[in-house]
């Protein structure tokens, strides 16, 4: 191939990867001013729908860029990352303000998509499609959870860690499987991405996935301590009884 034509390779924390991140928080915080002025309701939801719809359709873009480089896997076809179900909860949390999907895509975004914006997967720089498929994946997810959060106001209720928890369980008992079945590596639990990750920090396979159960909870519990400490300020002292 003329080097010429070679795309760019991607470098974290280039003038790029800087761009589209100032870029999403714009976004995200856009939204969450305009739903908490409450001067346009139309457009709030119009920008619902619009968020929604990105969301869903960061997945036909993630295959068609797998086409692009003539590179179609299972891990391409199937939206099979906790970041591709990601983008469903919040889809379903904007569409029909679902409180259950809402805490999903906060928890999983927050404790997973966001490392993945902050560490990317990705192999070629912008304005490649696998660059921008990524990011509107990833980028949609955490500006959804954000925004469903300080925009909307759907603050995670109580239990919400141990809902989240247990689903997180079902889907890490689900993916082993379907891995096993296709030799795939959804969820990064059979080998680690080959850029470097938080999970360079937690040992080699099998350890690391070990590491991950209690560390989820760690950080789910974490995602959850302002709502159960601003829940706590808010609710009046009882005097005690004489």
């Amino acid at each position: 191939m003329d080097t010429a034509m070679t795309p760019a390779p991607f470098v974290a924390f280039q003038t790029d990867h800087l761009a589209t991140l100032a870029g999403i928080g714009a976004v995200a915080g856009g939204m969450i001013a305009l739903a908490r002025s409450r001067r346009w309701p139309r457009l709030v939801r119009a920008l619902e729908i619009t968020l929604a719809a990105l969301l869903i359709l960061s997945w036909p873009a993630e295959w068609l860029s797998a086409i692009h480089v003539n590179h179609v896997t299972w891990e391409e076809i199937l939206p099979l990352h906790l970041c591709d179900l990601a983008s469903f909860t919040g889809a379903a949390a904007l569409v029909w303000h679902h409180r259950f999907a809402a805490e999903l895509t906060y928890f999983w975004a927050m404790a997973g998509t966001l490392n993945g914006l902050i560490t990317p997967t990705v192999k070629y720089a912008f304005p490649h499609p696998s660059f921008l498929a990524f990011f509107l994946l990833h980028g949609t997810v955490v500006t959804t959870a954000v925004y469903l959060v300080a925009g909307r106001g759907f603050w995670p209720r109580p239990g919400a860690v141990r809902r989240t928890f247990f689903a997180s369980l079902a889907y890490l008992a689900g993916i082993t499987a379907i891995n096993a079945a296709l030799n795939t590596n959804f969820a990064f639990i059979r080998r680690k991405p080959e850029n470097a990750s938080l999970l360079d920090l937690l040992g080699e396979w099998p350890w690391y996935v070990v590491a991950l159960i209690p560390l989820g909870l760690f950080f789910f519990s974490v995602l959850y301590a302002p709502f159960w400490l601003a829940r706590r300020l808010a609710t009046p002292m009882k005097e005690p009884e004489k």
